[in-house]
Order: C-alpha cells, then structure tokens, then sequence
C-alpha cells in the first residue's frame, strides 16, 4: 500500500516503531523535504543541506532554502547529517576560497581529505560541525545566502 503525506506543515508518523519527523524544506526542488528521527538524532536531508554546501536553487527561491536551512539548524547539535552525494573535499575547497586562514576549515579539510584517500565517506556528517563551518548555514541573513550561493554556482 502507498500512501501521501501532506508536508504543508510537519507531520510526524512511525515506520518499523521508528518515530519520523518530516517537513517542507523548499530550495533546491519546490517539493524537497527532511525526515528527522529524534530518537536517534538523525536527519535525511536529501539535496537541502550537504556537507560543507546546500543544493542548488533549481526551483526555490533564496527565501525559501534560508528558510528551510533555519528549520534544520533548530535540530540538536549533534544531529547526524545523512545528504545525498559526497561533496564534502569540493564544498571545503569553496569554503577555504572564501576564509583562506581559517584554521578550522584548514584542519578538516586536511582530515576529509585522508578519510577520502582511504576510500572511506565522509558522510554522515554532523550538525555541530556544520553549523560551525558551513557557509551557508553561517550566513546571518537571506541576502548573504544568497551572495554565498551565487559564489558557489560560479566556482
């Protein structure tokens, strides 16, 4: 049996006994959403927020991903962030574009890159570490997401 769910608003429903918290996350697609289980402190956030990086803007607006980025912030810091494709080493190599010095993204560029050479993820990733280094989850306002985004498309 398939069923839809309305994620106008957030919805919470249980899969295998697991609960699920999904909810709207427009930006990248019109129609993209986030599934967190707070038991388990993990997040699927499909192409809405990457490691180090967020989804292009295929069909949302700027407002919209700020927006949607601001919903998964709100989420415990030690969320593991489960995205869809492994682009942590390139979003890095932006990031360091932008904050050349920074010590920190310096530092785990440098441990991404020797997961990577030993062929392992660096993926999940967490929430912590994102809201810390992710440029798109430090811009204060839509207009500096949007600056930032607009950077990244030309990269």
């Amino acid at each position: 049996h398939s069923f839809e769910l309305d994620l106008s608003s957030q919805v919470t429903f249980t899969i295998a006994g697991i609960q699920i918290l999904a909810w709207e996350t427009p930006g990248h697609t019109i129609g993209h959403c986030c599934y967190y289980a707070p038991d388990f402190k993990i997040l699927f956030c499909g192409d809405t927020l990457f490691s180090m990086g967020c989804g292009r803007l295929f069909e949302g607006s700027p407002k919209e991903m700020f927006a949607s980025l601001a919903s998964i912030k709100k989420l415990p810091e030690d969320t593991l962030i489960c995205c869809t494709h492994e682009y942590t080493l390139s979003n890095l190599d932006f990031a360091l574009s932008l904050w050349p010095l920074d010590p920190n993204l310096l530092n785990y560029r440098n441990s991404i890159q020797k997961l990577r050479e030993s062929n392992k993820p660096s993926l999940p990733s967490e929430l912590g570490i994102e809201l810390t280094l992710n440029p798109f989850l430090r811009a204060e306002t839509v207009e500096e997401f949007s600056r930032l985004r607009q950077l990244k498309d030309q990269f």
